[in-house]
């Protein structure tokens, strides 16, 4: 009974027996439906809290136009958005994206730089190579998890799952595939989420690469000053 007395310390009113607890404060549970739930979140106080709740309301309030959509993710190309409709003011930019990975019951299977992580990428393999996956080990007939994860550079979120599949399924059956097929298709889909500052960056560092190398197959310059150039150029 106590805990039905006691006052929500954002909107002030009954916390309720349902609640958020943050250190020693508690927050209601319709206030923390108001910023999509704090499952995905790192939040450790009421300050973390009011904070998120504003960082949310900014989000919101974001121009939105997505020329991409389906049930887990949409992408607006041109203000460089992608939203997580399945879930109240989930809105991040491009360059907040780290990568993407498939994985299997809890390995990858394939993963792929996005956004700023992919800036040297670009000139070296490309958004979509694939840096990781199962080898060595013979494929199960059955799979009992599969999911994408999105890796954010965010104060507040880390990552996103998207699961498509979570319990016992046979590999080679239709619910199997369609599962796969729709967890790569958003892959391909965040792996041309690209902010334009690291294009334009990227074509700039290919234009200087390439005037690097036409000085250093004239002689001009050493292997080694091109070696160091090329990693100033990268910011390796």
């Amino acid at each position: 009974m106590f805990g039905k007395k006691e006052k929500c310390l954002v909107c002030s009113g009954k916390v309720g027996l349902i609640h958020l607890t943050l250190g020693q404060d508690k927050v209601c549970l319709n206030c923390s439906k108001e910023i999509g739930g704090t499952a995905d979140t790192h939040l450790y106080s009421l300050n973390d809290f009011l904070q998120f709740k504003q960082f949310v309301s900014e989000r919101n309030n974001w121009i939105f136009n997505p020329d991409f959509k389906n049930a887990y993710i949409e992408i607006d190309h041109q203000n460089e958005i992608i939203h997580f409709p399945k879930q109240f003011g989930r809105y991040f930019r491009f360059d907040e994206l780290e990568s993407v990975e498939v994985s299997e019951d809890g390995e990858v299977v394939s993963k792929s730089g996005l956004g700023r992580a992919i800036a040297g990428g670009v000139l070296f393999g490309g958004a979509g190579a694939i840096v990781g996956g199962i080898t060595g080990k013979k494929q199960q007939e059955m799979v009992n998890s599969l999911k994408l994860i999105i890796k954010i550079n965010n104060r507040w979120i880390k990552e996103k799952e998207i699961s498509f599949l979570t319990s016992q399924t046979k590999r080679n059956g239709s619910l199997y595939k369609l599962s796969l097929t729709n967890a790569n298709s958003i892959k391909d889909a965040l792996e041309h989420c690209v902010p334009t500052s690291v294009s334009a960056s990227n074509g700039n560092s290919m234009s200087q690469l390439v005037q690097l190398k036409e000085l250093l197959d004239q002689g001009i310059i050493t292997q080694s000053d091109f070696d160091a150039k090329k990693k100033q150029i990268l910011g390796i």
